[in-house]
């Protein structure tokens, strides 16, 4: 999000760290270690997958590229991998192609969810309390962690210096598969007044590798990060810094092939509020709302972990916001934000969760009983929020919060704003083959 350098910026990333450990001892520094970033690699060295038993083999291993790809020992508790303060976890998520498009959707037979605001996860959740979260695995510590290779059990091909894992996926997993590996390793950087050890976070780039389930079509590629790069590099950007993609404590960086693992159509906050209406993190909607939080009518605003509400509505986009090609890939003749004549999963708003900020507090999972925004307007209302917009959605076959089996079909929006008609997205945004805009 931009932001500028300034005090508030090293608060947040303060608070952050206590959110993160609890504490302050040992405690995190506000800044992230972005030059030693070179001096990490996450590698999948082997991936297996099982379909008659849902079984999945992971070998990993962290390297060091400046090194000879010199392994690290991450069960070591010590820096780069000190116990408690460094982070390390293996997701997998999964793919539903039964809406045209394949779309991450990670649905499993838990169908409710059950926890005290703000407190840990259940362990009768392996893969959260989100509505349509992903296996996530702790690599470093608990049951779920790591093994050495050459411990007892490994998996063949598991080489001097890498780790293994092995979990079963829900049976309800479908399409393909997408392994990531995220975290982030802390170098110590001092010593504190009490004489106990400063960390920093260094945001290595987050793995992504997609494997087949019961199909090989993977989700397709929409955006290109060379392209986010271009703003979020830490530099000024008009009268904005704009900082380097580093999200969640540090533990997602610089990947947009994991955002959507949880950021999918069935996804909202109702894991985190206390009150309120859900709000969509699909990331389609979600993405598009942030960039533009300063053009929206409507603040835009999302309940993230412990609570914390995050509200983009100061926002400004530090370039042309009507100009799709910044973020999307784009040939000159077909780019990903042109509509298409596909049935795509609506984006939820609505999952049906009982939020309370005094007693329990349910999470629905089961995603046939949401409520949706059509996946046309979901992605055009994220900036295009008015109401006479909206009302002309409507009219064209959008909905706002109606079921899958409702909405599907009905949006006609490509019949003006489709690929070669006479208010396609590309005339409409005004954007010049080579990805400029011009003025008409």
């Amino acid at each position: 999000m931009p932001t500028s350098r300034n005090g508030s910026q090293i608060l947040r990333l303060a608070l952050l760290a206590v959110l993160l450990t609890g504490s302050l001892a040992p405690a995190l520094q506000a800044q992230l270690l972005w030059n030693s970033t070179a001096n990490y690699q996450y590698n999948v060295d082997s991936l297996i997958y099982v379909p008659s038993t849902h079984v999945l083999t992971v070998v990993f291993s962290v390297t060091n590229p400046m090194s000879a790809n010199t392994p690290y020992n991450i069960l070591s508790g010590v820096a780069p991998y000190p116990a408690g303060v460094a982070s390390l976890r293996v997701v997998v998520g999964w793919t539903n192609n039964s809406y045209g498009l394949p779309e991450f959707t990670n649905t499993a037979a838990i169908t409710t969810v059950t926890r005290t605001w703000m407190t840990a996860v259940p362990p009768t959740a392996p893969n959260g309390v989100a509505p349509a979260a992903p296996v996530s695995l702790n690599a470093l510590a608990g049951p779920t962690a790591a093994k050495p290779c050459g411990a007892a059990g490994s998996p063949p091909f598991c080489p001097t210096g890498r780790f293994w894992m092995i979990t079963t996926l829900p049976a309800q997993v479908s399409g393909v598969g997408r392994l990531l590996i995220e975290g982030h390793p802390s170098e110590q950087t001092g010593f504190d007044a009490l004489n106990q050890p400063v960390y920093a976070s260094v945001p290595v780039k987050t793995l992504a590798r997609d494997f087949a389930i019961d199909t090989a079509t993977p989700r397709r590629q929409i955006v290109e990060f060379n392209k986010c790069k271009q703003c979020h590099d830490d530099r000024q950007h008009g009268n904005t810094i704009v900082p380097r993609l580093s999200l969640h404590g540090a533990n997602r960086n610089e990947e947009p092939a994991a955002c959507v693992v949880c950021h999918n159509p069935n996804q909202t906050d109702a894991a985190y509020r206390a009150s309120g209406a859900e709000q969509s993190v699909d990331f389609k909607r979600m993405v598009h709302s942030i960039h533009a939080g300063g053009f929206r009518k409507t603040p835009f605003s999302v309940v993230g972990f412990r609570g914390t509400v995050v509200d983009f509505s100061q926002v400004r986009f530090p370039s042309e916001l009507r100009n799709c090609t910044k973020c999307h890939i784009d040939d000159g003749r077909k780019g990903t934000f042109e509509l298409r004549q596909v049935t795509k999963l609506g984006s939820t708003i609505n999952t049906g969760s009982v939020i309370n900020n005094t007693t329990s507090s349910t999470v629905d999972r089961d995603p046939s009983n949401d409520l949706r925004i059509s996946p046309i307007a979901a992605t055009c209302s994220g900036c295009h929020d008015s109401a006479e917009v909206r009302s002309h959605m409507i009219s064209k076959g959008a909905s706002f919060g109606a079921y899958q089996s409702v909405l599907e079909g009905k949006e006609q929006c490509v019949t003006c704003h489709g690929p070669g008609r006479s208010e396609d997205v590309r005339r409409a945004h005004e954007i010049r083959t080579s990805g400029s805009t011009y003025d008409r």
